[in-house]
């Protein structure tokens, strides 16, 4: 979509051509536009007579309650909406509850947005009614205040929904929650991507997630990160990858499951020809876990990216990863950056540049996992690309 930002309109003035061409428009994106909320208001009332507006983006506009209930009239009357994102804004429970009801009534909007919002317990009730009543394609709820009991009742419908896509990070849903939406993965056909980081999970959920994963047949990414998952938890996920048919993306960064946990996955990984990406940045991995997932790439041909930035695996797990490479003719990339105090590549290691990118510069694996990531966190405006070997540092 392309970007129709404040600047290609006279908003302020609301002249005819400006009002035209809201009419008009099938994209709009004003992420953080500056613009004041009188503004927001015409624009809002203008978009009303749209009947072509397929994306609208208000990502980051200090919209409150009542520039919400614009929001919401603008959802009764549209009927091609497709893609809407009001995240990172102050909307409260008034206004999320009104844009619920009309949401309720609009089976066109497909991709929704609201994280990081003032959304407390009465919205998030009214968000997860909104959930049960209506498919999605994408939602993203993450970063809000819903509470023990509404996180309760969302977590009880988001099991059952039939999005595609479902992002509930940052929402304190401890192992209870964990536990609530394992038992909806038991027998939930449709929902493909699923993002519980930052939740402080621990052990017990993730046992849980990890049982559902071992029957359903649907989910392809799981994103754990940032949790209190251990080697116990880690284990048990473990075991899950040595049966499920379908999960191709993995991220357990920023847990606390160390070597012991890094050995149990390498292990099931030598038998699981489905995953395509693992992320295990952050999570206290050695030389010893390193070694394990070292060994993996012997036997494993599916792994195509591995992430285990920011971890204590040195100078000789770095040489032992290199070498197993060798081996290896499905991994495209590794990044292995912020595992040495002075950041430098040994020496002796030699990599054919065909065969596998090892990035050892502090930016994150910046392709295929920002790739997914970006899309499932909102950015609606489609600005991904992974850099060709080219742009890319090659070691």
């Amino acid at each position: 979509p392309v970007d129709q930002g404040p600047e290609l309109f006279d908003f302020g003035s609301q002249s005819v051509a400006s009002t035209i061409q809201l009419r008009s428009l099938q994209n709009l994106i004003l992420k953080n536009s500056g613009l004041d909320k009188e503004i927001f208001q015409n624009i809002l009332e203008a978009l009303c007579k749209n009947n072509q507006l397929a994306l609208l983006n208000l990502t980051k506009n200090n919209l409150d309650d009542e520039s919400a209930i614009l929001i919401a009239k603008l959802i009764d009357v549209n009927r091609t909406l497709t893609s809407l994102s009001i995240s990172d804004n102050q909307i409260g429970d008034e206004g999320i509850i009104a844009i619920a009801r009309s949401l309720n009534s609009n089976l066109a909007i497909q991709n929704f947005n609201t994280r990081n919002n003032y959304i407390e317990e009465l919205g998030g009730i009214a968000l997860a009614k909104t959930l049960t009543l209506r498919p999605f394609k994408s939602v993203n709820l993450g970063s809000n205040e819903f509470g023990e009991i509404a996180n309760a009742v969302l977590v009880s419908a988001a099991a059952r929904c039939s999005c595609e896509t479902l992002i509930l990070d940052t929402l304190l849903l401890r192992d209870s929650g964990a536990i609530a939406l394992a038992r909806g993965l038991l027998s939930n056909i449709t929902l493909k991507e699923l993002d519980i980081g930052y939740n402080e999970i621990g052990d017990i959920g993730a046992a849980h997630i990890a049982e559902s994963l071992k029957v359903n047949h649907s989910l392809k990414l799981l994103n754990l990160d940032g949790n209190y998952i251990r080697h116990t938890g880690t284990l048990a996920i473990a075991a899950a990858l040595k049966v499920n048919e379908t999960l191709n993306i993995l991220s357990l960064s920023s847990n606390p499951y160390g070597n012991d946990g890094c050995i149990g996955l390498a292990k099931s990984l030598r038998t699981n020809s489905i995953l395509q990406t693992i992320n295990l940045s952050d999570s206290y991995v050695g030389r010893d876990g390193c070694e394990a997932l070292a060994s993996t790439l012997e036997t494993n041909s599916s792994l195509q990216f591995i992430d285990l930035s920011d971890n204590a695996i040195g100078h000789v797990g770095i040489l032992t990863f290199a070498s197993a490479l060798d081996k290896n003719n499905s991994l495209h990339h590794v990044d292995l950056s912020n595992n040495l105090s002075d950041n430098v590549l040994p020496t002796r290691v030699i990599i054919p540049a065909q065969k596998i990118l090892i990035r050892m510069t502090i930016e994150k694996l910046g392709d295929h996992w920002k790739q997914n990531w970006m899309t499932l966190k909102g950015e609606i405006d489609d600005t991904r690309k992974i850099p060709s070997k080219e742009e890319s540092e090659l070691v």
